[in-house]
């Protein structure tokens, strides 16, 4: 572009014709012709680029002329571009975030499993110092051979051992019936068995050869008051039966057998001392072998 005789490059060409010519003197143009004295900051070479162009405003004020350089907005590419990078990078975190949480999850897992496992250690342990704390108040139980030990032939029935009662209801104490006399006690495991009938039938049918030497015959077993009195009355006993639902009795003369009661026969002498047992014995041959121990006395 020649202005005045002054040729000016391009680019102030196309500044100058964008601005009022009376706003320019001719000083200014040729000042601003000279090589030396172009502005840097206008150079199109380095501050265009490709998708961002500048466009040059001028706008008018009180004291003067002044320019503007704005920057253009972003290119439809560019958007794309940099919108892509940002989903990348949300997608990114979402996944650690994601990862993190199945990693943690475990751990919680984990941590909750050990705090119940050792709330529970603890409450053991609670529960030990309180039973540790009760056996020490607690005064020392009296031992008594009905709750330690059961009885061995030459021992003697203890005289605190507890009553019971017969099929009628009646109390029956066995301590006080081995002062009046001598006893035979057969124990069963079930009343009105077949095997357990056959062995009370058989102190029924020689019954009196017992009481000819002074003892008393008693049957004694786990059963209900009410089915040793059907059995009784069905099969014509004699002697009565006791019923020892809490094996008091079995368990004195060690005859029990879990919750059960182990077939099997025992002979007291008067005054309560144990002179005979058998256990287990055979049904048949229960009442023989007690009636030959009471011969041998």
């Amino acid at each position: 572009m020649i202005r005045d005789g002054v040729k000016l490059p391009a680019f102030k060409g196309a500044l100058m014709g964008r601005l009022p010519v009376p706003l320019l003197s001719e000083a200014f143009l040729q000042f601003c012709s000279t090589d030396e004295h172009k502005p840097p900051s206008l150079n199109p070479a380095q501050n265009l680029t490709k998708n961002n162009k500048l466009r040059m405003v001028s706008t008018r004020s009180a004291g003067g002329n002044s320019n503007k350089v704005v920057a253009a907005k972003k290119s439809p590419a560019s958007k794309k571009a940099s919108g892509g990078v940002v989903k990348a990078s949300k997608a990114a975190k979402g996944a650690g975030a994601s990862v993190s949480t199945k990693e943690t999850k475990p751990a919680s897992k984990r941590k909750a499993a050990k705090g119940k496992k050792e709330d529970e250690e603890e409450e053991a342990e609670e529960d030990e110092e309180e039973e540790g704390d009760e056996d020490a108040e607690a005064p020392p139980a009296k031992k008594t051979k009905t709750a330690l030990e059961a009885l061995k032939v030459g021992d003697t029935i203890p005289e605190d051992f507890p009553s019971l009662f017969t099929q009628a209801h009646e109390p029956f104490s066995l301590y006080e019936a081995a002062q009046e006399s001598g006893l035979v006690l057969f124990f069963y495991p079930k009343a009105n068995t077949p095997g357990c009938t056959n062995q009370a039938c058989n102190y029924r049918d020689n019954h009196e050869k017992f009481v000819e030497k002074g003892f008393k015959v008693y049957g004694v077993s786990a059963d209900s008051e009410k089915s040793l009195s059907t059995w009784k009355t069905k099969q014509n006993y004699q002697y009565d039966f006791v019923s020892d639902k809490d094996r008091h009795i079995v368990k004195l003369f060690g005859v029990s057998k879990g919750t059960g009661v182990v077939r099997s026969h025992v002979v007291v002498a008067k005054g309560g001392k144990l002179v005979h047992i058998k256990a287990p014995t055979p049904a048949k041959e229960s009442w023989e072998d007690a009636l030959k121990a009471i011969g041998e006395l």
